[in-house]
């Protein structure tokens, strides 16, 4: 609940159009806009890392999947930060900026993992025997996708 005040709070200010933050440098909410800043800016850059991955995929059952997986991670994400601010026991609005921080750090890492899918897919697509299952195979490396 904490973490919804402070999106919310954060994005009434952003839309009030003031680029610079009100919020004394340092402080929980200074430190969560700049957090949401790079949150969303790294979410903006795997949307369209998603988007380019899908092109390469051959079957409407894949592309679903993937953007299956893509929903359920920004549902941990957000699941997972929320525990992760609260465990921190802070007061104040600290642990909506923890749980910022966390979201950040996931988005950064998500970011990262889409990316190296793509490099993959793509190196696949240039050897000499291109296959869709190897290319499906940098989806299961790269996107931590567990097999059992």
């Amino acid at each position: 609940m904490k973490q919804l005040i402070l999106v919310i709070t954060l994005i009434i200010s952003n839309a009030v159009g003031a680029e610079e933050s009100t919020w004394p440098e340092g402080s929980a909410m200074w430190t969560g806009q700049q957090l949401l800043k790079e949150r969303d800016r790294y979410q903006r850059l795997s949307a369209i890392l998603l988007d380019q991955i899908e092109s390469h995929l051959e079957g409407q059952r894949e592309r679903v999947a993937l953007r299956s997986h893509a929903r359920a991670f920004d549902l941990y994400r957000e699941a997972a930060c929320e525990i992760s601010g609260v465990a921190t026991t802070a007061g104040g609005t600290w642990p909506s900026t923890f749980a910022m921080r966390c979201e950040r750090g996931l988005a950064y890492d998500r970011y990262w993992s889409m990316k190296n899918a793509l490099n993959c897919i793509r190196r696949v697509e240039g050897s000499l025997s291109p296959s869709r299952y190897d290319k499906l195979q940098c989806l299961i490396q790269t996107l931590n996708v567990k097999l059992y």
